[in-house]
């Protein structure tokens, strides 16, 4: 099967799912009462080397029509589902481990976790704890699931991997997973579908999968913040990829910075100011608009998964690494870009955004290698406006924000 015609299955399937279960609502087949269904808005792509893989992500009442991205990477134990990308783990056989094989596995509402140290992982991640059940092999290094020459397909449904490599703790949700080998045949993945994402499969009650019924409160934003997790801690995630989920899940930055609305990627045409011609605009990836009508400006970077630090030097000589600095002067750019009336007054015009005194506010990074002294040493070189935040930090901001 080609990876573009996957794409198109499970694409096909998903919206048919969600409009179903929109219009069972609508029939009374499903009571909400004074609950909420969230729907999924997001679908993830990747390709490894021996998998494809489907990942539903995304949180909203409204049942939208699904965007999509593609990603690859290279293995699906030891860097998509382990989220790390280290040699030799995915070879480590002398370590304790789980094997799945077969086709149309279902595996639902467990933990995948070869760590003897929960509290180090809740810690990092409070959204895990309403999971009880699940595998734990102990002793050995790397992941706990492993794919065997047999497979050919299964679906997760609200899992979680967690995973720890040295003193790293990373977490996994997946509200829906899809994983298929590359051989799979068409109408092979067509029968698994129907079978999984099938309304009324005669328990009585509606099966939703990868649908939430919630009742709003912090187990909404746990869900949520628990796919973000999953987004930003993929192993040479992209920009634009995050970028993507948080432009189709708003709520997290306007709960996170408690402002009124979030514009994304607004081209912002120059008017004066700008000696560059090939550079007809800029695009700052959000604007952050408060309830006085005023902005700030939000620009992001990825984990950096693949630096110890995001700094570097001692401490008399702390300094940022060069992707930051490259964050720091593109917002740079976006103030000067507002400091003329001209260029002021059109983004007003446009988008009817008003900029003054504003905060410029880089995301990079995350707990891994962003560690709170070593960015403020860096930090004292940098205008007072500006601020860098780690995606840890983002999240965490978003999760105990005040309702």
């Amino acid at each position: 099967m080609h990876f573009d015609i996957f794409q198109q299955i499970i694409s096909h399937r998903w919206l048919a799912y969600i409009s179903e279960t929109a219009t069972a609502v609508k029939q009374g087949r499903i009571i909400v009462n004074n609950e909420k269904l969230l729907y999924p808005n997001l679908i993830l792509f990747v390709e490894t080397a021996d998998h494809f893989i489907a990942e539903i992500y995304g949180s909203t009442e409204s049942p939208l029509s699904l965007s999509s991205i593609k990603q690859r990477t290279t293995l699906t134990s030891a860097e998509y589902l382990f989220q790390f990308a280290v040699e030799n783990l995915e070879q480590a056989q002398t370590s304790p481990k789980i094997q799945l094989g077969g086709q149309n596995q279902v595996i639902r509402g467990v933990f995948f976790r070869r760590s003897n140290d929960p509290a180090g992982f809740v810690k990092r991640f409070p959204f895990i704890e309403q999971w009880n059940a699940g595998f734990a092999p102990t002793g050995g290094v790397g992941p706990t699931l492993y794919f065997t020459d047999s497979f050919r397909s299964a679906f997760f449904t609200n899992c979680i991997f967690l995973n720890q490599y040295e003193k790293i703790y990373r977490a996994k949700f997946c509200d829906h997973l899809i994983i298929v080998r590359k051989s799979l045949e068409e109408p092979e993945l067509e029968a698994g579908l129907l079978r999984e994402l099938i309304l009324d499969n005669g328990t009585g009650t509606a099966n939703l999968v990868g649908i939430k019924l919630c009742g709003g409160g912090n187990l909404e934003r746990l869900l949520l913040a628990g796919q973000f997790a999953n987004m930003f801690l993929m192993p040479r995630i992209r920009e634009t990829t995050i970028g993507k989920f948080l432009e189709n899940n708003t709520t997290l930055l306007k709960t996170a910075f408690g402002v009124q609305e979030i514009i994304s990627q607004p081209p912002l045409p120059w008017r004066a100011g700008n000696p560059d011609p090939n550079e007809e605009s800029i695009i700052p990836d959000f604007l952050l608009r408060h309830s006085d009508g005023f902005c700030d400006i939000c620009d992001i970077k990825t984990t950096v998964d693949t630096r110890k630090s995001i700094t570097k030097g001692g401490h008399r000589r702390r300094r940022f690494i060069e992707v930051v600095h490259e964050g720091i002067a593109q917002l740079a750019n976006y103030e000067d870009y507002f400091s003329f009336p001209e260029n002021a007054m059109a983004a007003k015009e446009k988008y009817g955004v008003s900029v003054r005194n504003p905060k410029l506010i880089l995301v990079v990074g995350s707990y891994d290698n962003a560690p709170f002294a070593e960015v403020s040493q860096a930090s004292r070189q940098l205008k007072p406006n500006i601020e860098i935040i780690d995606y840890d930090t983002l999240n965490a901001m978003f999760i105990y924000a005040e309702p």
